[in-house]
């Protein structure tokens, strides 16, 4: 859409004035033009933090993240020793 802002800007800014019966009409061309600059800069910085949350350290830090909160919740879970016919529970208490 940025993009077809600065084409149109840069049409209305070749014509900036049309006739008309009972005076002229000025067109919007450098406007349209800075709005679309904006627009695309705006566009632009979007996506570099995009491109930064998607890197490889910020992915490596997730996964690292996911599997410190995955081990917390392990730490819950009892410990089944099955000996013979007789099991044996040991409840895990940050061990």
């Amino acid at each position: 859409m940025a993009c077809c802002k600065e084409v149109l800007g840069c049409i209305r800014q070749k014509v900036q004035t049309i006739p008309i019966p009972g005076g002229d009409i000025t067109l919007d061309g450098a406007e349209l033009r800075s709005e679309a600059k904006d627009e695309k800069d705006k566009l632009i910085d979007d996506l570099k933090i995009m491109l930064e949350k998607s890197g490889r350290t910020a992915q490596m830090e997730m996964r690292a993240l996911e599997a410190e909160k995955l081990m917390e919740s392990l730490k819950t879970v009892p410990l089944m020793i099955y000996i013979g016919g007789l099991m044996i529970c040991f409840i895990s208490i940050g061990i």
